[in-house]
């Protein structure tokens, strides 16, 4: 049985952007993540809805509606390379993102200031924000090489669990709250 197609959506510029994953919430929005370089357009309609990255890559974090309708998108980051690599949302509506930073990045990105500063080469982040994209909470770990948060889940009972690479060996985290 041949299915129709539904929508298809772009954003990006002509310079380093790149999507690393998404997720759907109960209403079926699509939220992606992932980073860009540069000023980019995230409204994939006509609309112009750009980001301006702060230095190096910054990590974003979309939101379409179930039609593919933008809704909104917001960055964090700083002046190096910082990027997005997993995102999930829980049942409240909530928004969970890990990745990794360097130097030192604002994690508000709604005009407050969060800076959280690597140890290292890249730390690993996860952050919580809500469902209109306020930071709720961010979190960082990682040593003086490069750690990256390559993936984020939730378990059960809404315990956040972040997978990692590290210098060292791949490693699994659960985030106490």
């Amino acid at each position: 049985m041949l299915r129709e197609f539904g929508w298809a959506a772009s954003f990006g510029n002509t310079s380093y952007d790149r999507g690393h994953s998404l997720t759907l919430d109960s209403l079926g929005n699509v939220y992606t993540s992932g980073y860009f370089q540069g000023t980019t357009d995230f409204d994939p309609d006509t609309s112009v809805f750009n980001l301006t990255s702060f230095g190096g890559s910054d990590l974003f974090v979309s939101k379409l509606d179930s039609a593919g309708h933008f809704i909104w998108a917001i960055q964090i980051g700083g002046i190096s390379s910082d990027g997005g690599n997993s995102i999930v949302v829980d049942d409240s509506g909530f928004i969970y993102v890990t990745g990794n930073f360097n130097d030192t990045a604002d994690f508000d990105p709604k005009g407050g200031i969060f800076n959280m500063v690597s140890a290292g080469s890249n730390d690993i982040f996860v952050c919580k924000l809500d469902s209109v994209g306020n930071l709720v909470w961010a979190k960082q770990m990682g040593g003086t090489g490069t750690d990256i948060g390559t993936s984020v889940c939730l378990d059960p009972w809404g315990n956040v669990l972040v997978l990692a690479t590290l210098v060292i060996p791949l490693i699994l985290i659960r985030v106490l709250l």
